[in-house]
């Protein structure tokens, strides 16, 4: 049997017409698509296409950033900003300015009493010149200065955190013992340091004994001495006052306390009143009738000379046998 073929026409017309219908009479939402096989192969896809992209990009501060630790706040930059201080001690030395290079960021100062040290420095050191807070140009060769240094350990130097110019010719103190006496100038052994330090006398120094004034013939080794100095613009440093406490011979007498006993080496130790020192004194306790009634705590009167190397004592004499303890 033979079909015409007018027959398929209109069969082929609805077919068409079914499949161009309008996307406002579909119950789809705008952009879904038709659940096919190839629309659900789709699905999946379409769903997760950001997560690989996100796991395959590196955190930045793991790879850029240094470890911070506890100090930092997290928000430097290690390239721009500059390192965290040294978390060493911090000392302070006080000198004068021997040399400074603004180029390389360094100084060498020459401390009180001992030798060349050479300091570097960097946007964070502070400067203050005379209080006031300035620039690496305020400092200059042969400035006195304190500074405030830190070793680093990441460069083995030492560095500045802090530099104080001082220009005004207020007097320091110094306190120890003279070695050596040439001339105007007198060489002093600081208790301080324990370096042997130079001084020079000139006509405005003032020479103080216990007795009254004194004299530069005061001035021998052996003698303890306190004393205010200034240092010149030739680095000198010149002497302004100088008060003797003891010369070798001089004759003392202490009344106080006794804070420390030792009768196997001979020694004891009081609490002056005169002046709240506590002084260590020698003695023999078998030339000291009273030796027996000596304790910690006993109130005495010793009679003693300075020896140079310290005091000795020629009587000891027990005035109350013990001071009570106060409640």
């Amino acid at each position: 049997m033979i079909r015409s073929p007018l027959i398929f026409v209109p069969l082929l017309l609805c077919c068409l017409a079914a499949g161009q219908q309008p996307p406002q009479v579909s119950d789809k939402t705008p952009g879904q698509r038709t659940p096919d096989a190839s629309a659900g192969s789709n699905l999946p896809q379409s769903s997760t296409p950001a997560a690989p992209a996100k796991a395959s990009t590196p955190a930045a501060p793991t790879t850029v950033k240094p470890a911070a630790d506890a100090s930092d706040s997290g928000n430097s930059d290690p390239f721009l900003d500059a390192p965290p201080l040294p978390k060493t001690n911090v000392t302070l030395i006080g000198g004068t300015v021997r040399s400074i290079d603004h180029v390389r960021d360094h100084m060498t100062v020459l401390p009180f009493g001992g030798k060349p040290l050479k300091i570097t420095f960097d946007e964070r050191t502070h400067i203050y010149r005379d209080g006031v807070e300035t620039t690496f140009m305020g400092i200059n060769k042969g400035d006195r200065v304190y500074v405030d240094t830190q070793l680093d350990p990441s460069k083995a130097d030492v560095f500045a955190r802090n530099v104080h110019v001082v220009t005004q010719t207020n007097a320091a103190d110094a306190r120890g013992q003279v070695v050596a006496v040439r001339g105007s100038s007198i060489t002093l052994q600081d208790q301080l340091s324990g370096q042997p330090v130079s001084f020079q006398l000139d006509s405005a120094t003032k020479v103080q004994r216990k007795s009254g004034p004194g004299s530069a013939a005061d001035l021998v080794p052996g003698a303890l001495v306190t004393l205010q100095f200034a240092t010149n613009q030739a680095n000198r440093r010149i002497l302004r006052q100088v008060n003797v406490i003891a010369r070798p011979g001089d004759s003392f007498k202490f009344f106080g306390q006794v804070t420390h006993l030792d009768l196997s080496r001979g020694v004891l130790a009081v609490r002056n009143l005169a002046d709240d020192q506590t002084y260590e004194i020698a003695f023999n306790p078998e030339a000291t009738p009273e030796a027996s009634s000596l304790r910690v705590g006993t109130q005495v009167v010793v009679n003693a000379s300075f020896t140079g190397k310290g005091y000795r004592a020629s009587d000891v004499s027990v005035t109350q046998a013990r001071v009570a303890e106060p409640q």
